[in-house]
């Protein structure tokens, strides 16, 4: 990544503008890393929703309590001790609403870390790169991420350029990173699909 920094910019701002970019930098390599693991780029990082072992499709585009149970329990129980459940916020808005037979609903709020939901005893997290509902989507992932490895050949690298750009009179600043991540075992992830 290139940011270039107008020195006009920089010579008029109240705050060190450039300090800004790195950490803006930073949080923007963060947030592309869990997208990569999320939602990947096809021939880059795997991402987890493309697991291929444990699948349960729904009929169709309703998700139901009993597809959650199928997909909890598609997984061995000595790799789902750690497992968390990963969906995008449209998705959990349709899980909240399941109830059991007795009218309880199935996500519960978590009191005990100070927020957030639990699914069938484990924590529900929300990402916007998950895919939404809808036909043939891939909506729910459940896994345990101790089985996903991230290799980071080059951490993330950032560097402030002032001579690159001097006829320019701007500053730049580039990041650079190096990284791959893969599904270690297939057995510790499952996800959901819908039907048509």
């Amino acid at each position: 990544a290139l940011v270039l920094i107008s020195n006009k910019l920089r010579n008029n701002a109240d705050f060190d503008i450039v300090g800004f970019v790195e950490r803006k930098m930073a949080e923007q390599y963060s947030w592309w890393i869990s997208k990569e693991i999320i939602a990947g780029t096809a021939g880059k990082i795997q991402n987890a929703f493309s697991t291929t072992t444990n699948k349960v499709t729904a009929t169709g585009t309703t998700i139901t309590a009993d597809d959650l149970i199928d997909l909890q329990l598609s997984i061995p129980t000595n790799m789902s001790d750690l497992a968390i459940w990963i969906m995008h916020r449209n998705t959990l808005k349709a899980v909240r609403k399941l109830k059991d037979g007795n009218g309880n609903y199935l996500l519960i709020d978590n009191f005990a870390t100070g927020g957030g939901y639990t699914l069938l005893g484990h924590n529900v997290y929300v990402d916007e790169n998950a895919p939404e509902i809808g036909s043939n989507a891939r909506v729910v992932l459940y896994g345990n991420f101790k089985d996903y490895i991230l290799k980071f050949s080059k951490d993330l690298e950032i560097q402030v350029l002032t001579e690159r750009f001097a006829e320019k009179y701007a500053t730049g600043v580039m990041g650079f990173a190096e990284i791959d991540g893969k599904i270690k075992n297939q057995q510790s992830f499952a996800v959901l699909e819908l039907g048509a």
